[in-house]
Parts: structure tokens; C-alpha cells; sequence
């Protein structure tokens, strides 16, 4: 109890000391020895007195915890913002060691270099000692990602340049640093095994560049563009995937310029244009598309097309992919649809050229429907394309905070029936059991069935006499039924965690599950047999798939 009242006691005593020091700062800045006679600021003395209060500060901040720390953050901020800009960047200068020290003991304290670079006086003399400082001393922090220092250099540099892109008094401070900061970078990431810190601080510079325009530093940048480029791009054309893809692909189309100054650089960016529209994430997707439409805007065809020339089959496949209704996950098709509007006839130019084709690693088809039509023509339709387009509309995810819309769930439901119907099919269950209507329903197709003459008994042994049997199966086609089959089971489990689809036959994936445990026992306990008799009428039946050991790796 004596111990935590000697502590409060003692933060008490620093806070008053922290906000006394406000005014007796401010007090020495503006008044000399005689009270008539106005000050410019702290002499020798004064500034070595004023440099203990930064030195001696940090260690006291160390006794404050949460919103209390914010707190004295914000008083220790205020002593030092009355100081002339001179005076402020000496003793800055003089104790950043100790500063930086200090924030690494304690991330709360980097709210005062934040509320530092958000004021309009010393902005600007803040941020050049904090630059300066940062390059010199504290870049090779960078080397190691994990470490503590590389995200707190990671951060304070996130500070200053989101501060400088907001006031633009920064922007010649930022000037002298530019070109060895962006060399520094690409240095390391030729030579470092992880740059991923290197590439991040690129990204907050750009950023910051493309979101301030400034002229100047897009002047300074000219020159390094060339070079810069080609680094990133070495990057992705390496032979191996990395986690920095997506960044570099960002990089490589906010580069910091001017479009006059890319034009010798546009048919390099084309590449990284295809692989942002072409990426998983949204935020790329809209870059790319962003970046295209400007181009089309600001340049003429006859210098456009050849730019994209090497990659146009590649761009249009991306736009036109991308025309679907914003509710199946794909939030750009309205401004793709634009995009390709303004490309004219251009879109279909590709068209000319032989596309390339999806390989297909199995030949043989994983289920196949017969239609049939009288008298005796007949066509076989591959379901397996199907069975993905059904998977795929079933596996994307809904939009966030976007209703879904009537015929959007209509649409998922009759791709589970469908994706069910054919497991049914694979199981060589019932066909009868596949309708999802009430009992009148399943009559009134009966009726209908029968009425036609496909109800009609079959012989046995006049099939087993026309060659109808089935005959041994290839390997290649055992692969692919296998294949199809573990499709199925997985998407039709899958379903079961999407609440809309409650409402379609709940006890479906229960009895799929019994009627796997009752083959898994038959098959157990049924004693070896003699070969089934040519007239039997199983025996022209189609095998049932029941070797449970297909869905080893999938369970």
C-alpha cells in the first residue's frame, strides 16, 4: 500500500512539473532579462538546461500506463511546441537516441513525435531532423522485419510522410531526402533475403507522393525511374510466388510521375496492369482499373495500342472476366463494362488471335449425361464443367453488408440441387428421390414419363445381346469419377454452413452419410461371392461407386 501511494504521489509531482515546464519554456522564449525587452529564444545555458528536460522526460514517461500515458504524451508535446523552431530542432537533435529509446520501451510515446508533425510551426523543422535522423541511423533496422525497431522505423516513417503529404511547406524538406531514400531501398531489396520492410516504406512514400502531387518531388524523381522500375519488375518475373507480389504490382502502378514522364516506361507497365486486374484482391483490381481508364482517357489510340500490344489478349480476358452482377462477389463489373465501352471496337480486336486453352490433366470425363431422342439420336453432354460453375457460385462468399437479392439465393439453391442431383447420380441411388417437390409433383412426372413410353421394362438379356453392357473401365476414367465424386461430397458438406440454404432438405447430407456407413459395413462383412448370373439385373446396372477410400485425403 505504501509503495502505491509513493507512486501516485510521484506521477502527480512529474505531471505538474511536465505542464510547469510549458510555461516556463514559453516564459524564457519570449521575454529577455529585462521584462521590457522581448527574447528570440534560448541562449547556451538555457538550451543545455532545456535539453535534460527531453532527456529526463523519457525516463519519467516510463511510470504512466494507458490513457494516462496519452495524456502526458500530449502535456510533454506542448512544453516542447513553445520553443522556437531553432531552439526546438538543437535540442531534438541533440537527445533523438534517447527519444527513440524511449518508444521502444514505450509504443505510447509515439504519439509525441505524431502530435509534433501535425503542428503547423514545426512541421516542417521537425520533420527534416526526423528524416535526416531516420536515414543515417536507423534504415539497417529494416534488414530484420520481425524486429521491434524495424516497426517502430516502419512507423514513424508512416508519420512523416503521411504529415508531409498534408502540408506542403514539407515539401522541399522532403526534397534532399528523396533520391537517397528510394536508391536505399532498392539496394536492399537486391541485396537483403526478406526486403518486405524495404518494399513497405517504398509504398508509404509513393502513396504519399501520389497523394500530395508534389511537382518538385516528381521532378526529382525523373531521373531514378528507369532504374526503379526495372528493380521492381525483377521482381516479379521471378521463377518463385512471394508475399510481396501484390505490393510490388502496387509500386510498379503509382510510381510517382507525372503520365509525360511514363511514357517511355508504358510498355513495361502493361504487365503489371494485367497481374492487378488479375488479383485476388479488390483493392488492385481497382487500381488497375483505375489506371487503364486514365490511360485511355489522356492517351490516343494510335500510341495505346501498341503500349499493350504483348499483353491485349491478356487485358481484355481480365475486363471481360470481371462482367458479372456485383451480388456473385465481383464489385467491378459495372465500371468494367464502362471501361470496355470506352475501348470501342478495340475489346473484340483480340478475337483475331488463337486464344489460349485450359489444359486438362485427365482426358476422360468424371460424369456424363446421355440425352436421348427418338427414334435412336443421342448425345453425350460432360457434366464435370458444370459441376465446377455450380461449386464455384456455391463456394463464393456474399458481399459484406450487401442484401442478398431474391434471385441470388434462388440461383444458389438450384446449384446445390444440382450439385445433389448428380452426387445421387454418382451413388447410382434412386433417380426418383432427385425431385424436391411435394407428392403430386412426383406423380404428375411419372404420369408424364410413362405416357411417353420411357417407362417401358427392359430385358436383361436383350440388352446384355445388343452390346449395351458397360465394360471395364480405364484407369483415367476410374481417376476422373473419383475426382468428380470427392468434388460433390465437398461442396454438398460444404453447403451445409450457409444459412440460406437451410431451408432445402436439412436431412440430405444426414442420409448421404448413413448410406456411406451402410456400404462402409456391407462391404465389411459381406462374404466373397460367386460372379453374378448373366440374366441377373443388377448385373447391367451401372457399379456403384462404394470404395470409401477415395475420400481418404479429402476427409
Amino acid at each position: 500500500h505504501e509503495k502505491l501511494k509513493s507512486l501516485s504521489d510521484t506521477k502527480a509531482i512529474v505531471k505538474t512539473l511536465t505542464i510547469g515546464m510549458k510555461t516556463l519554456l514559453w516564459s524564457i522564449t519570449n521575454f529577455g532579462p529585462e521584462a521590457v525587452t522581448p527574447a528570440s529564444g534560448l541562449n547556451h545555458t538555457e538550451l543545455k538546461r532545456a535539453a535534460g528536460f527531453i532527456r529526463n522526460g523519457m525516463k519519467s514517461m516510463q511510470l504512466f500506463r494507458g490513457t494516462e500515458c496519452s495524456e502526458m504524451c500530449a502535456h510533454f508535446s506542448e512544453a516542447l511546441v513553445v520553443l522556437e523552431a531553432r531552439n526546438f530542432v538543437d535540442i531534438i537533435c541533440l537527445h533523438f537516441d534517447h527519444f527513440f529509446k524511449g518508444m521502444l520501451e514505450l509504443p505510447t510515446m509515439v504519439q509525441v513525435p505524431h502530435l509534433l508533425l501535425g503542428n503547423q510551426k514545426l512541421c516542417k523543422y521537425f520533420a527534416d531532423a526526423l528524416v535526416t535522423y531516420l536515414l543515417e541511423q536507423k534504415l539497417t533496422c529494416l534488414n530484420d522485419p520481425s524486429s521491434q525497431e524495424a516497426q517502430l522505423v516502419l512507423k514513424l516513417f508512416s508519420l512523416l510522410l503521411h504529415a508531409v503529404s498534408k502540408h506542403s511547406n514539407c515539401e522541399a524538406v522532403l526534397a534532399a531526402h528523396v533520391i537517397p531514400m528510394i536508391e536505399a531501398c532498392l539496394k536492399a531489396i537486391r541485396d537483403i533475403e526478406n526486403p518486405s520492410a524495404y518494399v513497405r516504406l517504398l509504398r508509404y512514400l509513393f502513396r504519399a507522393m501520389a497523394q500530395a502531387k508534389f511537382d518538385v518531388l516528381y521532378r526529382e524523381v525523373v531521373p531514378i525511374l528507369g532504374p526503379t522500375l526495372d528493380c521492381l519488375l525483377s521482381l516479379l518475373d521471378g521463377p518463385d510466388p512471394h508475399d510481396l507480389h501484390d505490393t510490388v504490382v502496387e509500386l510498379c502502378l503509382i510510381l510517382p510521375a507525372r503520365l509525360s514522364s511514363i511514357l517511355p516506361h508504358l510498355p513495361k507497365l502493361a504487365t503489371p496492369l494485367c497481374k492487378a486486374l488479375r488479383a485476388p484482391v479488390s483493392e488492385l483490381n481497382l487500381l488497375g482499373l483505375r489506371t487503364l481508364e486514365f490511360w485511355v482517357d489522356s492517351l490516343n489510340p494510335e500510341f495505346l495500342d501498341p503500349c499493350i500490344a504483348e499483353v491485349e489478349s491478356d487485358l481484355m480476358l481480365a475486363l471481360w472476366a470481371m462482367l458479372k452482377p456485383q451480388q456473385s462477389g465481383s464489385p467491378f463489373g459495372a465500371k468494367a463494362m464502362q471501361l470496355l465501352g470506352k475501348l470501342g471496337g478495340r475489346n473484340r480486336a483480340f478475337l483475331r488471335d488463337p486464344l489460349e486453352l485450359d489444359a486438362k490433366g485427365n482426358p476422360e470425363h468424371g460424369l456424363r449425361m446421355i440425352l436421348m431422342f427418338k427414334p435412336e439420336t443421342s448425345f453425350l453432354v460432360p457434366l464435370d464443367r458444370c459441376i465446377v460453375l455450380m461449386q464455384h457460385i456455391l463456394s463464393t462468399p456474399m458481399i459484406p453488408n450487401i442484401k442478398a437479392s431474391e434471385a441470388l439465393i434462388r440461383h444458389r439453391r438450384q446449384a446445390l440441387a444440382f450439385i445433389r442431383t448428380c452426387l445421387m447420380s454418382v451413388l447410382n441411388l434412386n433417380a426418383g428421390h432427385a425431385f424436391s417437390g411435394t407428392q403430386d409433383d412426383i406423380a404428375s412426372a411419372l404420369e408424364v414419363a410413362v405416357t411417353n413410353g420411357w417407362g417401358e421394362k427392359v430385358d436383361a438379356r436383350q440388352n446384355i445381346e445388343s452390346g449395351t453392357s458397360l465394360g471395364n473401365k480405364t484407369k483415367s476414367q476410374l481417376m476422373a469419377e473419383q475426382g468428380v465424386f470427392k468434388q460433390l461430397v465437398v461442396t454438398v458438406i460444404g453447403a451445409e454452413c450457409d444459412p440460406l440454404l437451410k431451408e432445402t432438405d436439412e436431412r440430405f447430407v444426414d442420409n448421404i452419410c448413413e448410406h456411406m456407413a451402410m456400404l462402409f459395413v456391407s462391404n465389411a462383412l459381406k462374404p466373397e461371392s460367386s460372379p453374378p448370373s448373366p440374366v441377373d439385373e443388377d448385373s447391367i446396372e451401372r457399379p456403384r461407386l462404394s470404395n470409401l477410400k477415395v475420400l481418404n485425403a479429402t476427409l
